[in-house]
């Protein structure tokens, strides 16, 4: 039986460490017996090249004057064996060309491979919902992954920074300043293998998601801010970029926005922005979530927030 998965939320929340830890599972490995292909999407622009970056993680070569995807297409739909395609940060290029070219889009290609009945496809992607009309089988709840519960939060600290020890009230403080976001664990627990846990408190006051980076911090995997600076580039270069104007108002409300189809309103003082689709252009984009009927938004993305819009402090 074929999956259809996808493993959503905001960036930094632990979607591709799911999807590989999917992959290492001794029931995966047994079904698909050394056929899982790992395929990190973030360098994939459009269809083209989401369907060349496929053939290169596969290994096929494609024969002159062939088509590519015809060529991708018969090789996985010939397969006597289960396949297993793991696409990591597909928002790339499901959402680089969408809506302004649809040509280019990757929805038709998708469908079509959704359709071989010997491939599953494990993807991850920043967004509350899947691809496309089609249903998938989401992992996490409404608006995608949720953080980590405090105790384990608590013991990935622990044992990524080979603590032996620590002050239990000031590290569940630290971690819940964080929201319990993995990444943001992952690389204080990282910077805790050089600075006690009373200079991590400090830089956090003093810094906030400034802290929050390891080495030359120059991808999403060691810094947060980059992280997020992601899912926000893909906002400013969306056709409802006028929903960003709402980040720095929600970015100063820690308890969110209770009831907001009522309350938000009060708060915009921009007439020009279509409030309801603003807000579903960022629950898409899972840089906010909706818990009941009240808008959040996890504290590294909403200190973060505040960093790049300062201006917006006050309005």
């Amino acid at each position: 039986e074929r999956a259809r998965i996808a493993i959503l939320g905001v960036g930094g929340i632990g979607k591709t460490a799911l999807a590989l830890h999917i992959m290492k599972d001794k029931a995966v490995i047994d079904k698909f017996k050394g056929k899982s292909y790992f395929m990190p999407c973030e360098i994939c622009s459009d269809a083209s090249s989401l369907i060349q970056g496929m053939l290169q993680t596969l290994g096929l070569s494609v024969a002159e004057g062939h088509d590519p995807y015809k060529t991708l297409q018969n090789y996985l739909g010939l397969s006597l064996d289960p396949m297993l395609l793991v696409l990591d940060n597909f928002e790339t290029p499901w959402n680089t060309n969408r809506p302004l070219d649809q040509a280019s889009a990757p929805s038709n290609e998708l469908r079509g491979l959704k359709e071989i009945p010997l491939v599953s496809i494990v993807l991850t992607m920043r967004a509350a919902d899947g691809p496309g009309s089609r249903r998938w089988y989401k992992l996490g709840g409404h608006s995608g992954l949720p953080t980590l519960d405090l105790e384990p939060a608590r013991q990935a600290f622990m044992l990524i920074s080979n603590s032996q020890s620590e002050n239990i009230e000031n590290l569940d403080w630290l971690l819940k300043e964080v929201d319990c976001m993995p990444l943001a664990i992952l690389l204080i627990a990282q910077l805790k293998k050089q600075l006690s846990l009373d200079k991590l408190i400090r830089k956090w006051n003093e810094q906030k998601t400034r802290m929050l980076k390891v080495g030359s911090a120059s991808n999403r995997h060691s810094s947060v801010s980059i992280s997020i600076d992601i899912s926000l580039q893909m906002l400013v270069g969306s056709p409802n970029k006028e929903c960003i104007k709402i980040l720095p108002i929600l970015s100063f409300l820690p308890n969110g926005v209770p009831q907001w189809q009522e309350n938000l309103a009060q708060l915009v003082v921009e007439s020009d922005i279509d409030l309801e689709v603003s807000v579903i252009s960022l629950l898409d984009s899972a840089l906010i979530y909706q818990e009941n009927d009240c808008l959040k938004m996890l504290s590294p993305i909403r200190e973060d927030v505040q960093i790049k819009y300062p201006t917006q402090k006050g309005t």
